[in-house]
């Protein structure tokens, strides 16, 4: 490396970036609200953390007026993508179309559904820049008010999915989820197509943390 100069100002480090990557599916009457929840957010961050947003919207094949109005939401004070697919491929291809097209670094992952609360984004965010961890994944905190069939299916399911698996996937983890720069660059490099993103971003490993939370 080459000696810098005397007097010779150094670089100051780029501000770290987040994008937000949401698919959305028939979510017409609810995106304003939603959209406006993140913007608070990223006003917040922005102040408290330097940080750059960006949201990656995903229309998979939406029949209502969801591109339109995806399309006419404020970019302040994060930038805006709106990525539209030909027709519904769901929800693991409209994930990975958001994460081609993430160009911050880091990247997020939550539901358009208002199941996962906006304001649980500076929680993942403070685990990533305040305590180092690469993945920091989601969880339900309880099942108790959901159908007994119901606990039972997610339970056979983890049992059958984890069965002499040498990497157990964490039980109840969602796809709300935060991946650091290198995750995200390892996630972009797996060869498949067709995706499980749960199973896949616990895979890549790094340094992983659980948040347990209640969905809206």
């Amino acid at each position: 490396t080459k000696p810098s100069k005397p007097g010779a100002r150094a670089k100051p480090p780029s501000a770290p970036g987040l994008s937000i990557v949401i698919p959305l599916f028939n979510e017409a009457k609810g995106l304003p609200g939603l959209h406006e929840r993140i913007a608070e957010v990223a006003r917040y961050l922005k102040v408290k953390h330097g940080l750059r947003l960006e949201v990656v919207y995903v229309d998979d094949g939406s029949s209502d007026d969801t591109n339109r109005i995806a399309n006419s939401l404020p970019a302040l004070p994060l930038d805006i993508q709106v990525v539209t697919l030909s027709r519904n491929f769901g929800k693991e291809a409209a994930l990975l179309a958001g994460l081609d097209h993430a160009r911050l670094g880091a990247v997020l992952f939550m539901d358009g559904d208002g199941q996962h609360s906006p304001n649980l984004i500076e929680t993942l965010v403070s685990r990533w820049l305040d305590d180092g961890y690469d993945v920091v994944y989601t969880a339900k905190a309880s099942r108790e008010n959901e159908p007994l069939l119901m606990r039972l299916g997610v339970k056979t399911f983890y049992a059958l999915l984890n069965w002499r698996a040498r990497h157990k996937i964490p039980e109840d983890a969602g796809d709300f989820r935060l991946l650091s720069p290198r995750a995200a660059a390892a996630l972009r490099q797996m060869p498949e197509r067709n995706r499980f993103f749960k199973g896949l971003a616990s895979w890549i490993g790094f340094r992983q943390v659980r948040v347990d939370y209640e969905p809206a």
